[in-house]
């Protein structure tokens, strides 16, 4: 409806400066806002140089209860006015916020299996999945891990008692995000990953983080694997595997996998009672933070 408006009365807007159409626009949607650049070409110009990233940076202060966008997280915030970066970012920051912020569903357990999936021929159904895993509380000893700000004031983990290898994966579609491809050919942005894990008591078996990213005809572009043996002196501790990737502009989506492959050394009795434990899965794509020159 405002579209409409302006649209037959963009007349009377010729008569005001540009401060104050650009004050006026800032007040409108996301949505509305991003319409509102087929008005005409002052409007349109105003909108991709001056709106956008005006309305980023006034909006900041009140989005996710007084925190800022999760976008911006990594500058101070009178650094967004100096960003450069094209129109369509801020446009995106504004409806998304996809940058700097946890992409990953449920990363600690907190919703039981929801979101992830297992590629374990031996599951057949969900309640194979909840048989084989369960959510537990991490204890408050493991402090060190539980001060990591990604966990969300979060403190479960998924954990395993059963013998066998199993999976645990999640596919990211980066355009969910609003994360689309000309998005990430302008950026390249880095992607950093990261996952705890922790051994059971009484098992010499192996730990896998896997990582793919694929573009839009599923083709592998890049993939990451980092695989840690238990040894003797890591056993009952939790341990913190990360990796970064460069992106060349072509990624559509990324798969993280857990890989666990159980073998207890001593009676099952004793794994039962000490199981194998992951939590705190994170990706995370970076805003790149390039400024203007003075």
């Amino acid at each position: 409806m405002m579209t409409e408006v302006f649209t037959h009365n963009y007349g009377h807007f010729d008569l005001l400066p540009n401060e104050m159409v650009i004050n006026i626009l800032i007040s409108i949607d996301v949505n509305t806002l991003f319409d509102c650049r087929l008005v005409c070409k002052r409007w349109q110009k105003l909108i991709d140089t001056y709106v956008f990233q005006e309305k980023a940076f006034r909006e900041n202060k009140f989005v996710n209860n007084g925190q800022g966008y999760y976008s911006f997280s990594q500058i101070s915030a009178n650094d967004v006015r100096r960003l450069d970066l094209p129109w369509y970012v801020f446009y995106i920051i504004c409806k998304y916020d996809p940058f700097n912020r946890n992409l990953v569903k449920n990363h600690c357990g907190q919703y039981g299996w929801k979101y992830w999936e297992s590629n374990n021929d031996s599951f057949s159904s969900q309640n194979d999945l909840n048989c084989f895993w369960t959510v537990e509380q991490i204890p408050q000893s493991a402090h060190l891990m539980l001060d990591d700000s990604n966990f969300d004031g979060h403190t479960s983990c998924f954990s395993s008692y059963e013998k066998r290898s199993l999976t645990k994966d999640q596919e990211i579609v980066f355009k969910d995000h609003g994360l689309n491809d000309n998005i990430m050919k302008t950026l390249q942005p880095q992607i950093a990953v990261s996952a705890w894990y922790r051994c059971a008591n009484h098992a010499a078996g192996k730990y896998t983080l896997r990582v793919y990213l694929n573009n839009a005809s599923k083709h592998l572009l890049q993939a990451h694997i980092i695989s840690k043996k238990m040894s003797e002196d890591r056993i009952s501790l939790w341990n913190k595997v990360s990796y970064m990737f460069q992106t060349e502009g072509n990624e559509s989506y990324l798969t993280i996998s857990h890989y666990m492959e159980n073998r207890p050394q001593f009676p099952l009795l004793l794994y039962v009672i000490d199981g194998f434990k992951v939590s705190g899965s994170v990706i995370k794509i970076l805003l790149p933070s390039k400024f203007k020159s003075k």
